[in-house]
């Protein structure tokens, strides 16, 4: 064999999903949607409604570490995929569960992590169905499978923003990050800090709020996981268009000052490439948010608008100039 191999580090993760994305649907009649969104849509035998399927894994020392209670990341784990749901306007249904970890560890730890999950199960109405249980070499491996349905006249894919769409984000964007620097700085919890602590250990899935939006004509929607510019980013090139931002209208939270002394990079910088909030950011027609906002008080904010004049994101910074925003969330493999 000649030449020198390409390594997965090289490729990183999105270009290694491209290379296996090859050849992988074999009856295209019952496959709506594979590879390429939140989740994978498929017929059902009943026409008016959709199966939703998705699937997360979670490694100790990349996606947790043992500054987080077991709870919280048996809770996050089931939050993970139904996030995946409620960004297309699903409803969670049911999960496998399959778990990796050395046999040195105490049996207490692994039912603390299953009474966080069950604990997310009962929140969002999902049932544990199953799963597989195997050894793992070192640390703690978690993988969801997660089960959804929607009505097929509301899923809501990456791929239909229109231009003139507004872009529109819910919640406030970068706290579970700053969450993330709370908790390796081993920071106290306190009634100032303690929503940045609860944001990234015990998120909320919008399922609820991805429903309105679906019913209410959401042209695309992703939840934000890997920070809101890797969301817009597959947005619009899924989407082949453009979207603007303002970087004034991203809503951040308002960091105390002890806060904000620990922190390297601004709440914006967070928001944007942070991850890991689990709100949702949606494309729609200025004229189905019209009536979207007077059917919720749900907090969501418009941050900018789908055009035709350029590929790709851009932000209007505060001092009004204009940057690409380049995917820059969390990507594995990637040095």
């Amino acid at each position: 064999m000649n030449g020198k191999q390409q390594l997965v580090s090289e490729v990183g993760e999105f270009g290694l999903i491209d290379i296996i994305n090859t050849d992988t649907i074999i009856d295209k009649m019952h496959v709506l949607k594979g590879i390429g969104d939140d989740c994978a849509v498929v017929r059902t035998a009943d026409p008016n409604s959709y199966q939703l399927f998705t699937t997360d894994m979670l490694v100790e020392s990349i996606h947790f570490s043992k500054l987080m209670q077991d709870e919280d990341v048996g809770y996050k784990a089931i939050i993970c995929s139904v996030s995946d749901i409620a960004a297309m306007g699903g409803m969670p249904r049911d999960c496998l569960i399959s778990l990796g970890t050395p046999g040195n560890i105490e049996v207490a730890r692994i039912e603390r992590l299953y009474a966080g999950m069950r604990q997310a199960c009962k929140a969002y109405n999902v049932n544990i169905i199953g799963g597989d249980t195997v050894c793992s070499p070192q640390g703690i491996i978690i993988n969801v499978a997660l089960t959804g349905t929607i009505d097929s006249r509301y899923v809501v894919y990456r791929s239909g923003a229109s231009i003139g769409d507004l872009v529109v984000v819910s919640g406030k964007l970068g706290l579970s990050a700053i969450g993330l620097v709370l908790l390796q700085q081993q920071i106290a919890q306190t009634a100032e800090n303690q929503h940045f602590f609860e944001k990234h250990c015990r998120p909320t899935a919008r399922v609820e709020l991805g429903q309105l939006l679906a019913k209410h004509g959401a042209t695309a929607m992703n939840d934000i996981s890997d920070g809101l510019a890797s969301e817009l980013n597959e947005i619009a090139n899924s989407s082949a268009v453009g979207i603007l931002i303002d970087e004034r209208l991203i809503p951040v939270a308002r960091l105390p000052l002890a806060i904000e002394a620990l922190l390297e990079k601004s709440s914006t910088h967070y928001a944007l490439y942070g991850g890991e909030d689990y709100e949702l950011v949606f494309t729609i027609a200025p004229s189905s948010y019209a009536r979207f906002s007077a059917a919720t008080k749900a907090a969501v904010a418009v941050i900018g608008q789908v055009t035709a004049e350029f590929s790709g994101v851009q932000l209007r910074t505060i001092d009004g100039s204009l940057i690409t925003l380049e995917s820059r969330g969390y990507n594995h493999f990637s040095n």
